[in-house]
């Protein structure tokens, strides 16, 4: 997408501006006086604000996709915790289950392995 010469202009003139307001170009304590009225340097706190507006802006981004991560992780574990716990009382509410539940758990454990074990060769899920 090309762009047009004005969108270029203005952006290096705003790049010039916070870059100048940054090194101290306009020094923060000057004061304008128009028609009796003290203005404290108002270019200053025009992009200083519009500065902290684009930072404030990144590192909210920057939290939401921190706690993005940090609770999605939470919730894994809040789930497989909770999985467990049911598992553990289907166990205890349900002994007469356990004759069927028990093998199945040892077949699903080996096949796990087993697949574990050959997973470098190939099969009909990972062929090329």
């Amino acid at each position: 997408m090309k762009q047009s010469k004005l969108t270029t202009v203005v952006s290096i003139i705003f790049v010039l501006l916070v870059f100048s307001i940054i090194t101290g170009f306009f020094p923060e304590n000057s004061t304008f006086t128009i028609n009796g009225t003290e203005i404290n340097n108002p270019i200053v706190n025009f992009f200083g604000g519009i500065v902290g507006l684009i930072i404030s802006t990144v590192v909210l981004f920057c939290v939401g996709i921190l706690l993005l991560f940090i609770f999605s992780g939470l919730g894994a574990i809040f789930l497989s915790v909770g999985l467990f716990i049911i598992a553990l009382m289907a166990t205890i509410a349900l002994p007469f289950l356990l004759p069927i539940i028990a093998p199945l758990a040892i077949l699903f454990a080996f096949l796990y392995f087993q697949r574990k074990k050959n997973k470098n060769e190939p099969s009909i899920t990972n062929a090329a």
